[in-house]
């Protein structure tokens, strides 16, 4: 009986819901690889404070995976160096050889995808705190509009929108390059997504470059050593990092064991993730 790489996972989680994070299970090829820029408004309350950081699309035939390419870089180097320390994080970020961009960004969540179970696990780390979910993927229900297109990376992208958990996206994709994958979850579409941001423009995510050559392989690749509390569902996971971000968890705890005191400027108003659809205070 063929065992996914998710329910290994679930299986090593038997004896409680914490696990070692460290977890490299390589799945399969991988067949495209699509760089993406993400940018993010971290304060809805003037929206002038945007950060950009590097993502990675990596598609398999049965699984695809979103990940902060900084993140991978210095975990996977710590985790194959660990005597090594790393002068500086604006390292050379090489793509099929060529040095493209330096390393930059402050995302720091994995998405993995078993496209045939039909299972998205993702984990997050947060000043010390490491914890994921897994959940049955629910793709967005897409309309499509096919007399309004746009020219990206050399591809012709047709516009397409949904609603989905608590915000509305509008995305390009093209069917030149026929795989219903997308950056972070925006999938479904009868091709890639190339471009995509919420109505507010506080996510956007545009794709700047292509690659199918030398690929490593798709599969769950966490290098970080920190246990990883495996919460109930994606509801609980973003409220617990809703909390220690957004409530100051993290911040109030520090001040109980330090001389430092977070003020009102110490964490950033109404910042939100790309799902808003869980209770909030």
């Amino acid at each position: 009986m063929k065992i996914g790489i998710f329910a290994i996972l679930l299986m090593l989680l038997s004896g409680g819901n914490v696990i070692m994070a460290q977890t490299i299970e390589p799945k399969e090829d991988a067949i495209l690889q699509i760089r993406y820029e993400k940018t993010v408004c971290r304060d809805t309350t003037t929206g002038n404070f945007f950060c950009t950081s590097p993502m990675i699309l990596r598609i398999g035939k049965n699984a695809s995976m979103f990940y902060p390419e900084k993140l991978m870089f210095t975990d996977s180097m710590d985790y194959y160096y660990p005597d090594v320390r790393l002068i500086s994080l604006e390292e050379i970020v090489r793509d099929g050889g060529n040095a493209i961009a330096r390393l930059k960004g402050w995302e720091d969540e994995y998405l993995f995808r078993n496209i045939n179970d039909n299972e998205t696990f993702a984990c997050q780390s947060f000043a010390g705190y490491h914890v994921g979910y897994t959940e049955k993927t629910e793709l967005p229900e897409w309309t499509v509009f096919n007399d309004s297109t746009e020219d990206i990376l050399g591809y012709k992208c047709i516009y397409a929108t949904c609603s989905y958990r608590g915000r509305n996206w509008e995305a390009w994709f093209t069917p030149e390059i026929p795989l219903k994958e997308g950056p972070w979850k925006l999938a479904g579409l009868p091709g890639v997504v190339l471009k995509a941001y919420d109505n507010k423009k506080q996510y956007v995510f545009e794709a700047t470059s292509i690659r199918t050559n030398n690929l490593p392989q798709v599969g769950i690749f966490i290098y970080d050593r920190k246990p990883l509390d495996m919460l109930k569902n994606r509801q609980e996971y973003l409220r617990a990092l809703y909390n220690l971000r957004l409530k100051r968890k993290f911040l109030n705890e520090v001040s109980l064991y330090t001389d430092f005191k977070p003020s009102k400027s110490d964490h950033i108003p109404l910042y939100d993730y790309e799902e808003i659809d869980y209770p909030h205070n």
